[in-house]
């Protein structure tokens, strides 16, 4: 919302109250990048009515179910048009996350260290050394050897 407001305000920042209203009508008439569709649009259905826009004339509702049924199919289309941008673009963020990944590859007979989930504060944060007997042929899952006691 600041970078809106900066836009609209005077040098010197002090007209920033006047500018508020005209801010937020921006940014709930501007598409989102994730659903590409309007703030003010997922919420009642419809597009804003934006003040060029005024002068075009309305086709005419014959009544209130014909209206009460425009605007719910309108809600619905918009809602899973939108649901289905956000689980796209969701999925596009994990599979760059996931190219980002550098899983550790492990042998056989390697000593690793795990790392203690449960720890306290004052407990160890790593647990082992652990010897590696069988990995997994995708590579994915590794089978370990517990330490022994007194060893």
């Amino acid at each position: 919302m600041r970078k809106y407001l900066c836009c609209f305000c005077n040098p010197r920042n002090n007209d920033w109250n006047k500018w508020l209203p005209f801010a937020c009508f921006v940014y709930n008439t501007t598409p989102h990048t994730m659903t590409k569709y309007t703030p003010y649009e997922v919420l009642f259905g419809r597009k804003a009515n934006i003040p060029g826009q005024l002068q075009q004339n309305t086709a005419p509702l014959y009544n209130y179910d014909d209206l009460v049924h425009d605007v719910k199919q309108k809600l619905q289309a918009c809602h899973e048009a939108a649901r289905a941008n956000l689980i796209q673009s969701k999925q596009q963020r994990v599979a760059r996350q996931v190219s980002k990944v550098n899983m550790p590859i492990f042998s056989k007979g390697e000593r690793i260290l795990l790392r203690n989930e449960k720890a306290g504060k004052l407990d160890c944060l790593w647990e082992g050394p652990y010897t590696i007997c069988e990995v997994d042929p995708g590579g994915s899952y590794v089978i370990i050897e517990r330490p022994r006691k007194g060893k």
